[in-house]
């Protein structure tokens, strides 16, 4: 099918057809209970190439909104008939039900019409095609009608999961978990419009080319309504610029935390549950100075997130620093050692990710290079296991932090729990994962449908004042659902962050952590200090 045009039904499209609607019938006052969808195909008389397209829950009276005009734009293989496509939502008693359609006329007896039609990313042996016998007159008798009724379902909220699925630190498997979580919280809870939310999941496979053709897959094939994801800055922005901004397809990022992300160009549908490395930037500079550290030597990943990061650090640290930079991909570091190291640094400062910082910390240790270190965003014991405890025995990071003695977070710490997957992850990022879904569901259910800019301009109402307090957890998130259905307004606090969004969809506040190894192969928070507002 060739890409639609959908049109709510809140928007009158012509004159023409409001005249052909007022002659159909009386506004419908409720929906009828059931998740049957008609659909009528009127034909001028005088003209048969004009055609339009109405929908009615199966039952209720015509002219709830305005038909749709179909334009025959499109020719078949064999010349024979032309067709054009349209995509057209209901709304039923039970929630939204998007229906999409494909009229066909023939070329040589243009009263000859078929439709094909099924509920929106379904099957089109829902229907199949079906001749329209046109045996209805308006009463204008300008329009000949036909009817066929199409078990349509209310369409549910899809979300999609865009990450990195295999990764070193097996960050994949509980990301996932996590977004599957507050699925599974959402849907015990009624889901959203009575009908169970549904996941997607893509591979961005660590490439920025890949993950921008996973997206424009999710959103063109898929059908989804909301991406979270993806993992990277850099990634987050190739999609955004290049597919979900153009699609108005919202987009939430759990571990994007790049500051060049702040002034994308996204038409306000890029948001992250993650804080900006703006916040994190002079905490680590702080560290370094408390640590007696007053020359550094820095290695920094070529990419938008160890830019950014460095431009945060740099303009918070006031001594000397060689700052050498490095292309992704890059393997072998002794070079970039040796040119961090020239100026007497006194301490190694690493934007890189987990693999880089592996292989950086072996060489540096064998050259005898550095055996001082500081991290950001370094949080994993993969480190301890790869260079030895005795090595990093006293070394120091920074990172996101959740809230210290947060009822939300204990509550999404005893549901990580309760689902089996053991002790929550070191990874703070995980916990963003299931925020974004949350809010993303909780936003629909307050729109009233899947429209993406209608699930936008809510996100910053569930998850934000004016609303009564809730919490992460199945309870919170039920409780978040039951409100929305009953017209109140909810403030969702979030499992890693208090989810409160700027214009430019940043968190206005949260906090950062101050950690570090232990001899005994550990890694011990230091202090937990609030950064923002």
């Amino acid at each position: 099918m060739t890409r639609a045009r959908t049109v709510r039904f809140l928007l009158v499209p012509l004159l023409a057809a409001v005249a052909l609607f007022a002659a159909t019938g009386a506004l419908a006052q409720t929906p009828p209970d059931g998740a049957d969808v008609e659909l009528r195909v009127w034909q001028g008389v005088a003209d048969p190439s004009r055609l339009y397209l109405s929908a009615r829950p199966a039952g209720g009276p015509w002219g709830e909104r305005a038909p749709l005009p179909v334009a025959l734009d499109s020719l078949s293989a064999s010349g024979a008939w032309r067709y054009g496509d349209a995509s057209i939502e209901a709304r039923l008693a039970v929630g939204p039900a998007v229906v999409e359609a494909r009229v066909w006329q023939s070329v040589a007896d243009p009263s000859r019409l078929y439709l094909s039609a099924r509920p929106s990313g379904g099957s089109w042996r829902a229907l199949g095609t079906v001749p329209l016998a046109l045996d209805g007159l308006s009463r204008s008798g300008a329009y000949r009608h036909g009817a066929v009724t199409l078990a349509a379902g209310v369409t549910p909220l899809r979300i999609a999961l865009l990450y990195e699925m295999d990764d070193e630190q097996d960050r994949g498997n509980e990301r996932r978990r996590s977004f599957d979580l507050a699925l599974r919280h959402v849907n015990a809870a009624g889901g959203v419009f009575g009908r169970p939310v549904e996941a997607v999941y893509a591979d961005t496979d660590n490439d920025t080319d890949a993950a921008v053709a996973a997206a424009r897959r999710l959103i063109e094939v898929d059908g989804v309504h909301a991406i979270v994801g993806p993992d990277t800055s850099a990634i987050s922005i190739a999609i955004v610029e290049q597919v979900t901004a153009a699609a108005g397809v919202p987009v939430i990022a759990a571990s994007a935390t790049s500051p060049l992300l702040t002034a994308l160009d996204d038409d306000d549908f890029f948001f992250r549950t993650a804080l900006s490395d703006a916040a994190l930037g002079p905490v680590l500079a702080r560290v370094a100075r408390e640590r007696g550290y007053g020359n550094l030597g820095v290695l920094v990943r070529d990419d938008a997130w160890g830019r950014g990061l460095r431009d945060a650090f740099a303009a918070a640290w006031t001594g000397p620093a060689a700052i050498v930079t490095f292309p992704a991909g890059q393997t072998a570091f002794l070079d970039d050692l040796r040119e961090s190291a020239r100026d007497g640094a006194e301490a190694l400062l690493l934007f890189t990710f987990y693999g880089e910082k592996r292989a950086i910390l072996r060489e540096a240790l064998d050259s005898g290079l550095y055996d001082q270190f500081l991290f950001a965003e370094g949080k994993t014991l993969g480190l301890v296991e790869a260079v030895g405890a005795e090595a990093l025995a006293d070394m120091y990071g920074v990172a996101q932090h959740a809230p210290p003695a947060d009822a939300s977070t204990e509550a999404w710490d005893a549901a990580w729990q309760a689902a089996g997957y053991g002790d929550p992850p070191l990874d703070i990022y995980v916990r963003g994962y299931y925020d974004a879904a949350v809010a993303i569901a909780l936003a629909a259910e307050a729109a009233g449908g899947l429209d993406g800019a209608a699930i936008r301009d809510r996100l910053r109402a569930v998850a934000g004042p004016p609303g009564e307090d809730t919490l992460a957890g199945p309870e919170g998130v039920a409780a978040a659902l039951g409100l929305l259905r009953a017209g109140a307004q909810v403030d969702y606090h979030g499992a890693v962050n208090e989810i409160e969004w700027d214009a430019n969809g940043d968190l206005r506040g949260g906090y950062v952590g101050v950690w570090r190894f232990t001899p005994d192969g550990r890694i011990e928070d230091v202090e937990i200090a609030p950064v923002g507002e």
